[in-house]
């Protein structure tokens, strides 16, 4: 099997992913966006850097400086697109509703994201389902809430804040246009268990 075949279910759920944030900025304007996605970069900022900071409290020094890189970098390449976006950088095909980049630092960024787009979403709703899961155990058997559970619920909203930021910015009208998978199925088994009548049948 080869790494295209391996990589396609991943693909696949970006894909999903993408196109309901495709639905939901529909009517949404490119400088509004740029503008929404900048606020959620800022606000993500304080979530993930808490997060990060209790979570590495017992690496080494070398743990944490690789830990505080990762987080620092994703967060600047989305920044670069949101600022890039708000500093026109970027053109939209009237035709296609498409949007490309004019600039080389912003296509480099756009790469980044559109590689940790989905682990960052996949820990932002872990981190989020975690703290909820908390909460709901402190409220129906008294276990007490922890920093734990505070660190959980701030680093989930900032990572999936941050993704969200990703997610809009590379939003893709094209992909509305796409039948969903159950369709798709649903189309493909009435097909083939559709009951040819023969010819001579027909004309009686």
């Amino acid at each position: 099997m080869n790494l295209q075949k391996l990589l396609s279910p991943i693909k696949s759920v970006d894909e999903r992913i993408l196109k309901g944030y495709t639905e939901i900025s529909q009517g949404i304007s490119n400088d509004k966006l740029y503008k929404i996605c900048l606020g959620m970069d800022i606000v993500s900022f304080p979530g993930i850097v808490v997060l990060s900071s209790n979570l590495t409290s017992n690496f080494t020094l070398v743990g944490k400086i690789i830990v505080g890189s990762v987080n620092g970098f994703t967060l600047a390449q989305d920044g670069i697109l949101s600022w890039c976006g708000l500093a026109g950088y970027f053109k939209k095909n009237k035709d296609t509703g498409e949007t490309t980049t004019l600039h080389p630092v912003a296509y480099t960024a756009k790469e980044v994201t559109q590689v940790t787009r989905l682990p960052i979403f996949i820990a932002g709703v872990s981190l989020l389902g975690k703290a909820v899961y908390d909460v709901g155990n402190s409220f129906f058997n008294g276990e007490p809430l922890t920093n734990e559970t505070f660190n959980f619920a701030g680093g989930g909203l900032g990572y999936l804040s941050l993704a969200s930021s990703m997610y809009l910015k590379d939003r893709n009208p094209k992909l509305l246009d796409k039948k969903p998978l159950w369709k798709k199925t649903t189309e493909y088994l009435k097909e083939k268990t559709k009951i040819k009548i023969p010819i001579w049948e027909r004309s009686r």
